[in-house]
């Protein structure tokens, strides 16, 4: 039946979404961004981090759905290493992308340092700073459909560096970053370029 394949992905999509919704606690962070844009915070010294993210991309004849799990450590207060591994439910013909900011929308393995090598105390629990990432991306067992999945995978590297403003109240942080590829038995994954702009504001409790 014509249509029935997109029907079925959505029907995947939606399942995934209402179990993750089901499970859904109330939480706090500290030191953490934005999930969908690039930050300046890591983790403080010894500190670690736990994340997973469900990712779901949606194309004109099939749709995509994955879910990754992100280790991150605070080497010192200004560096940072973070691991991430996906687990793929389904696949669909997509050029590559980003659903967050620290972790591809790829069956790739990626492993990621931050360093925040600028920081400047402007006022009481405001401050400017710089942070810049930089890792490698290991291909995954799980490829994708279609022609993307077909070419031989290479490992790649990725750079991103952003910068901003955050206080008690308010921040904003602008980022720009890519990821490249190694060429595999004439076979190249295409670069890929992102950037993000963020603002947000705490609101008071009482």
């Amino acid at each position: 039946m014509k249509g029935s394949a997109p029907l079925r992905s959505w029907a995947k999509l939606l399942e995934v979404g209402v179990a993750l919704i089901a499970c859904a606690v109330t939480a706090a962070a500290s030191g953490h961004g934005p999930v969908f844009g690039l930050a300046t915070p890591t983790n403080g010294k010894g500190g670690w981090s736990f994340d997973i993210g469900a990712m779901g991309r949606v194309g004109t004849q099939d749709s995509g759905v994955m879910s990754r799990a992100m280790l991150g450590y605070g080497i010192t207060e200004d560096v940072q290493i973070t691991i991430s591994g996906p687990a793929v439910f389904a696949t669909a013909r997509l050029a590559p992308g980003r659903v967050t900011a620290t972790m591809p929308a790829s069956a790739d393995y990626e492993a990621l340092g931050a360093w925040r090598f600028q920081r400047r105390d402007t006022s009481v629990g405001s401050r400017i700073e710089t942070t810049a990432y930089g890792g490698v991306i290991l291909p995954g067992s799980q490829k994708p459909s279609g022609l993307i999945g077909q070419l031989h995978w290479a490992p790649g590297f990725l750079g991103m560096i952003t910068a901003g403003y955050a206080s008690r109240k308010s921040y904003l942080w602008a980022g720009i970053g890519g990821m490249r590829f190694d060429e595999f038995h004439g076979d190249r994954r295409p670069d890929m370029l992102m950037y993000s702009l963020v603002y947000g504001y705490v609101e008071a409790s009482s």
